[in-house]
C-alpha cells in the first residue's frame, strides 16, 4: 500500500508539472480565442447559442474571465489543466475499480494517458476536451457504483457527468456507446441514466437547432469535415508524430496494445474493442478529417497497453526496471515539447534534442496546432499598435484569428489586388506560412522589429 502511494504521488507530480509549468506562456491558439466572450454588444445568452459546441468550456472561461477580471492566458487555461490531471486520476480509478484491472495494469494505463502528447496539449489549451473526457469517466465511474450500491445520489451523478459532458462536446457518444456493453446486463438501471441526460443535454441543444444556430455554424462544418473539402492533406500519422515525436512513445504503445490484447480477459478485451473500433470506425474511415480527435481511439489502447506492460512485469521481474527507463525518456521529450524552459522551438523551428535534429513543422500539411510553445510577442505588438494615433487596417503572416483577439477594435485587411493594408505585421516563425506581403514591402518603413516580428507602416 505505502508503495502505491509512493507512485501515485510521484505520476501526480509528473502529470502536474509537465501540465501546469509556464502554462500562460504562450499566446492564444486560435481556437482558444473563440471560446472567450469578448463581444459584449450581445448577451451570453446568443454568445452559447451561436457556436458548434456545447456550453460548457464557454462558461468556464467567461467564469474565469469574471473571477480574474482579464483575458490572461495563465487563468483562462487554468481549469482545463487542472481537469487535465483529473482525468489522469478519475482514468486509473476507473481502471482499478471499475474494470478492476488491478493496481500495476491501472497505474500503468494512466502513465500512458499521462504522458501522450494530445492530452499534454489539451490540458495546456482552454478549450472543450478535457471537460467533455472527465465528465465521460466520471459517468462511467457513477454508473459502475449505481449498479453496485443502487443508491439513487449515484444515478443522479450519473445522469450529472454524462450531461455535462455531452454539453461539453459531441464526443462524449464515444464514452456512451462503449458503456452501453459494458453495463448491458444492467439495461434497466442505465437506460434511465441515458434518457435523463439525453433530455437535459438536448434541451441545450434542441434551442440551438430551434433558434437556427446549428444550420448556421454546425452543419456545414461537420459536411466538411466528414468530406475533407476545406482540410485537404491532413495526416493522421502526421499529427501523431507531432504530438509524439521520436516514435518511441507510439512504438511501446502499439507493441504494448497487441500484447495487452492478446492476454486481455474475454470481457475486457471485447469491450475495449468495440470501444476502439467504434471510435476508429466513425473517425477515419467516415469523417475524412478527424484531426486531433484520434485521441479518442488510443484511449482503449491506453487500457491494452497498461495490461499488456503490467503482465509483462509479473512474468519477467527485470521488466518493472527496465520499463521505467523509456518512459523516463518519453517523458524528458514531452518536456521538451512542452514545457517552455526546455523548448528550443519545436515545432515552429528546427530543434534539437540531446543532438537529435527535429524538423519544423511541415505547413504543406494541414496539422491542428495546440498547445504548443508559441509566443511571438502578440501582447507586446498589441502596445504598439495601441500607441499609434490610428490603425484603419492591418495584416500579417500569422493566425488570422490570433492576431484579432490580439489586436481587437482593430480591422484585419486580406491582400487584395491594387489594394495595401496601412499596417503590416511580420512574425518571425510564424504558425503558418504566408510570404504573399514580400512583393509589397517597397511601400513600408519599419516602424518596430525585434527577434520575433517586424512591424511595417505604409508609406503615405
Amino acid at each position: 500500500m505505502k508503495k502505491e502511494i509512493i507512485l501515485l504521488l510521484i505520476l501526480f507530480v509528473l502529470t502536474t508539472f509537465i501540465r501546469f509549468d509556464g502554462l500562460g506562456f504562450s499566446t492564444f491558439v486560435g481556437d482558444e480565442t473563440k471560446t472567450i466572450f469578448l463581444r459584449k454588444d450581445q448577451s451570453i445568452f446568443d454568445f452559447l447559442m451561436d457556436q458548434r459546441k456545447g456550453p460548457v468550456q464557454f462558461l468556464i472561461v467567461w467564469g474565469m474571465e469574471n473571477i480574474t477580471n482579464s483575458f490572461n492566458e495563465f487563468y483562462l487555461r487554468l481549469p482545463f489543466a487542472i481537469l487535465g490531471v483529473l482525468v489522469v486520476f478519475a482514468f486509473y480509478y476507473f481502471l482499478r475499480y471499475v474494470l478492476d484491472l488491478g493496481f500495476l495494469a491501472s497505474y500503468l494505463g494512466a502513465v500512458f494517458l499521462s504522458l501522450n502528447g494530445i492530452y499534454i496539449a489539451f490540458s495546456r489549451t482552454a478549450q472543450y476536451q478535457m471537460a467533455y473526457v472527465f465528465f465521460g469517466l466520471m459517468f462511467l465511474i457513477f454508473t459502475h457504483y449505481f449498479i453496485k450500491k443502487n443508491k439513487l445520489y449515484f444515478a443522479f451523478l450519473s445522469v450529472l457527468a454524462l450531461s455535462l459532458s455531452f454539453l461539453s462536446h459531441y464526443d462524449a457518444i464515444f464514452f456512451t456507446i462503449p458503456a452501453i456493453y459494458l453495463f448491458r446486463e444492467y439495461w434497466k438501471k442505465l437506460i434511465p441514466i441515458l434518457l435523463f441526460s439525453g433530455i437535459i443535454s438536448g434541451s441545450f441543444y434542441f434551442l440551438n437547432i430551434y433558434y437556427g444556430y446549428f444550420e448556421k455554424n454546425t452543419i456545414g462544418y461537420l459536411e466538411k469535415r466528414i468530406s475533407g473539402d476545406g482540410y485537404e492533406n491532413q495526416n493522421t500519422f502526421a499529427t501523431i508524430d507531432l504530438y509524439n515525436p521520436l516514435f518511441m512513445y507510439s512504438i511501446i504503445l502499439v507493441v504494448l496494445s497487441i500484447y495487452g490484447f492478446w492476454v486481455s480477459e474475454k470481457k475486457i478485451k471485447n469491450y475495449l474493442i468495440i470501444w476502439f473500433v467504434f471510435a476508429f470506425i466513425f473517425l477515419q474511415l467516415i469523417m475524412r478529417t478527424p484531426g486531433t480527435h484520434i485521441h479518442n481511439y488510443f484511449v482503449p489502447l491506453f487500457i491494452f497497453s497498461g495490461i499488456g506492460l503490467a503482465r509483462l512485469c509479473y512474468k519477467f521481474k527485470y521488466i518493472t526496471y527496465l520499463s521505467a527507463i523509456p518512459l523516463i525518456v518519453i517523458f524528458q521529450i514531452q518536456l521538451f515539447v512542452f514545457v517552455p524552459r526546455f523548448n528550443n522551438g519545436y515545432p515552429y523551428k528546427e530543434s534539437n534534442f540531446y543532438g537529435i535534429r527535429l524538423e519544423k513543422i511541415n505547413f504543406n500539411i494541414n496539422l491542428p496546432q495546440y498547445g504548443f510553445v508559441y509566443d511571438r510577442s502578440w501582447r507586446e505588438i498589441a502596445e504598439i499598435m495601441k500607441s499609434q494615433k490610428r490603425v484603419p487596417n492591418f495584416y500579417t503572416n500569422d493566425n488570422k484569428v490570433v492576431s484579432e483577439f490580439y489586436l481587437h477594435g482593430y480591422y484585419f485587411s486580406d491582400l487584395a489586388p491594387g489594394f495595401n493594408p496601412d499596417f503590416y505585421i511580420e512574425i518571425n516563425n510564424p504558425s503558418k506560412e504566408d510570404k504573399r506581403f514580400d512583393t509589397f514591402l517597397g511601400n513600408y518603413e519599419v516602424l518596430s522589429s525585434t527577434e520575433d516580428f517586424t512591424i511595417f507602416k505604409k508609406v503615405k
